[in-house]
């Protein structure tokens, strides 16, 4: 039982404090020889970058009649504990202005009166579109920053 409330206020400590957290493996080793090293648990300080592929992946299902994309718009906006200078963050801003930028393709392709030229503004947004989805969904693959 000892070794259950020694884990316990180590986790406490560590979610409390960002610092490397000390343990001694003299709790956890039941051996002839003690060990009195310490050793350090790591803190990573990567985060996770779930949120970022799953937006890629809702505006990657933009033909859905851009529903998932304006969902993807909403999640992105919403995100507030992300860091300011992080991987994660500069995606977020790429998938933010993707989407901001496509909107003045679609506003000049439905207020244009030739068919043609609506037509070809809205490829060419699609089209852009697409090459941000793309770039971006794997430089966060690659772990590069946008």
């Amino acid at each position: 039982m000892q070794y259950r409330a020694y884990i316990y206020i180590l986790v406490v400590s560590y979610i409390i404090d960002d610092s490397a957290c000390k343990v001694p493996f003299t709790y956890f080793y039941s051996g002839d020889v003690p060990m009195t090293s310490f050793d350090t648990l790591s803190t990573s300080t990567s985060q996770d970058n779930a949120v970022g592929h799953f937006l890629y992946a809702m505006m990657s299902a933009f033909p859905l009649f851009f529903i998932p994309v304006l969902i993807s718009f909403w999640l992105n906006l919403i995100q507030k504990n992300i860091q300011p200078n992080s991987l994660l963050a500069s995606h977020l801003r790429w998938q933010r202005l993707s989407i901001i930028g496509l909107c003045p393709f679609f506003i000049a392709g439905y207020l244009l009166s030739p068919v043609w030229l609506s037509v070809s503004l809205y490829l060419i947004g699609i089209t852009w579109f697409s090459y941000r989805i793309f770039k971006g969904w794997v430089s966060l693959n690659e772990g590069l920053m946008v």
